[in-house]
Order: structure tokens, then sequence, then C-alpha cells
């Protein structure tokens, strides 16, 4: 069974979309992206992948988004 948990949003005039970071039954981490106004844009990625890709936002959102559930766990 595959496990998910929201990663973010973004809702403006033009679309509304959110990333989701995805976990398959094998331990295999994704990142999947669904745009609610244009279902052909949506995409599924490693999360490896995602996170290799320093210039892009989404890698700069999900990167900061790890690094805040660490930041939680030291308290």
């Amino acid at each position: 069974m595959r496990q998910s948990a929201l990663l973010g949003t973004r809702m403006s005039s033009i679309r509304d979309c959110a990333w989701f970071l995805e976990q398959d039954e094998d331990g295999a981490l994704f990142v999947s992206y669904e745009n609610d106004d244009d279902p052909s844009d949506n995409w599924r990625k490693p999360l490896a992948e995602v996170l290799a890709d320093q210039k892009s936002s989404t890698a700069k959102m999900v990167q900061e988004r790890v690094n805040r559930m660490f930041e939680r766990r030291k308290v």
C-alpha cells in the first residue's frame, strides 16, 4: 500500500496544484505533482531526482519541508 503526505499547494487564478511525498510498498520515495486544471501536466519522480535539480523551485520546496521535519524531531 502506498503512503503519501502533502508537501505543498499553490492556488492561483491560473492553476491549482499540489505536491505529495509518496512511499511505495518497497520503501522507495517519490514526489508527485498534480495539476487540477491540466492533468496532462502531472508527474511522479524519484525523490533523489527531484532534489538533484537544485535550481528548481520544487527541489527547494521539498528540501525545506524535509529540513523542517527533522528540526521538529530535535526538540
